[in-house]
């Protein structure tokens, strides 16, 4: 959403600009030509690469590997795709967060992606809970909360220079996300068994 962009694209440009192995995948909740028009210019005004999912769809396998390692950010010009796309990342933004709702946490969370979300999350009951949990790696929870673009921009770097002081080819704090919500899978399986229980009683 728009409110979103504007509290968290400033910061991730400023982080991109500072470290050029980091690159980004931006997926508007609406797409219309217009806004990913001022998306692309605003990112090049910035001196970064930027692409659309069409474009690297409609070019040829040789020019698309070779445009791929231009890219500094990848706009979503595509419905659909979304919880694939959270396979590719370390962190997550939850968009609605800065607007009035956040959607759900559990597709970037079950990735095992960190995933950030605005002040408007109190809607979403893993968005709290994740919060109270501690990544024993990075000592930071798996859902961050940030409730304006500077405290965005100061978390995401945090949480950034964090991740860079692990080995390159780690992988636990994917594997340590993805166990938390393992445990708390199975949730309509032990409704359907009380529910079975009381049954069972009459």
């Amino acid at each position: 959403w728009p409110e979103d962009i504007e509290n968290t694209l400033p910061g991730l440009i400023q982080e991109i600009q500072g470290r050029r192995t980091l690159s980004a995948i931006l997926v508007p909740h609406e797409i219309s030509k217009e806004l990913i028009a001022s998306l692309s210019a605003f990112i090049r005004a910035r001196g970064l690469k930027v692409a659309t999912y069409s474009q690297l769809e409609t070019t040829s396998d040789e020019k698309q590997k070779d445009e791929k390692q231009k890219i500094d950010v990848l706009i979503v010009d595509r419905v659909g795709i979304l919880a694939e796309l959270y396979q590719l990342g370390r962190l997550a933004f939850v968009g609605g967060s800065f607007r009035k709702t956040v959607h759900s946490v559990m597709e970037p969370l079950a990735a095992g992606c960190i995933t950030f979300v605005g002040p408007k999350h109190l809607n979403n009951r893993e968005a709290i809970e994740f919060q109270s949990e501690r990544l024993p790696h990075l000592g930071y929870p798996p859902v961050i909360c940030t409730n304006d673009a500077e405290e965005f921009r100061e978390k995401l770097h945090a949480v950034l220079t964090a991740l860079g002081s692990l080995p390159e080819d780690s992988n636990d704090v994917r594997n340590t996300i993805q166990d938390m919500v393992r445990v708390r899978g199975g949730a309509t399986k032990k409704a359907l068994d009380w529910i079975e229980g009381l049954s069972s009683r009459r």
